[in-house]
């Protein structure tokens, strides 16, 4: 945290804000954590009023690492009398999109607000999307199979149930021998074949064509995509970080070596781009003259 030289009137202000304060309203739900929390709308509407009651402003901005590609977020509060108190959080988001970099940013920002102020703001931590999400297990289910008597086994069992036969007198009379072949007794399959069902052949009509808008991109995700691909850049030119830092002052016509990607305009970062496409086209041409 970093405050002004002086902070007693600030604090005293923050004081009376604490005191004005009521819960803010959980009006969100996390359902992978099965929580709830408050919105950066509702600890802002909050807070506001007894802030700006108490002669105190918020300032929120945010910027990114380019070393680390961290996003940055730092809230500054700031009184009347000129004293101020700031905090910079850093968040490293889990994907490289534009949706996980804007849930880091409200994220830090309502973090960062509510800790300043003194707000409650959730009762679990709901940053699953800047942190990643914990895997989940599947379930797994065990199946009892229930065995099928054959047509053998059937025959047996008739066999067993079957009443028993009647004895015939014995006469003196020959009786002529006959002779009794066994039959075999064939087992047939408990599960009889599936049918495989003929494929029908494609139909011949065409199908329709879908024609998919282009996605717009907002100004924050074209600015953070400059940002990558300065950093890109500058790596296949074979700058350091340090390095990279350096020759961007130069283009620029700083003094000092860049510290911060939020010191570069709009206009600043098409300068560097232009500049590092050229280097990198000259470093290209002179490979292959050697080559």
């Amino acid at each position: 945290m970093e405050t002004s030289k002086e902070i007693g009137k600030i604090s005293e202000a923050l004081s009376k804000v604490q005191g004005q304060l009521k819960p803010a309203s959980y009006d969100l739900s996390n359902p992978h954590y099965k929580s709830k929390y408050a919105s950066l709308a509702s600890i802002m509407e909050t807070c506001r009023p007894a802030l700006s009651a108490n002669g105190i402003a918020v300032i929120q901005g945010t910027s990114i690492d380019l070393e680390t590609l961290r996003v940055n977020v730092t809230t500054l509060l700031t009184h009347v009398s000129g004293e101020w108190i700031k905090e910079t959080l850093s968040i490293k988001p889990a994907m490289d999109s534009a949706q996980a970099i804007g849930s880091a940013i409200s994220y830090g920002r309502r973090y960062c607000l509510s800790a300043l102020v003194g707000i409650v703001s959730d009762d679990d931590d709901d940053g699953n999307l800047a942190s990643g999400r914990p895997d989940v297990k599947p379930v797994l289910t065990t199946v009892k199979k229930t065995p099928v008597p054959t047509t053998a086994t059937n025959a047996v069992a008739a066999t067993a149930n079957a009443p028993a036969a009647t004895k015939t007198p014995v006469t003196n009379a020959v009786v002529p021998k006959t002779t009794t072949q066994a039959t075999p007794v064939k087992t047939e399959a408990a599960v009889a074949p599936a049918k495989t069902e003929p494929v029908q052949p494609p139909s011949a009509q065409p199908e329709p064509t879908v024609t998919v808008a282009p996605k717009v991109e907002t100004p924050t995700q074209q600015r953070i995509g400059k940002i990558r691909e300065i950093f890109t850049l500058s790596a296949k030119l074979g700058h350091t970080p340090q390095d990279m830092k350096t020759e961007i002052a130069a283009i620029l016509g700083w003094s000092a070596p860049l510290r911060e990607s939020s010191q570069m305009t709009n206009d600043d970062l098409d300068k560097v781009l232009a500049v590092f496409n050229d280097a990198l086209t000259a470093k290209s041409d002179l490979q292959q003259e050697a080559a």
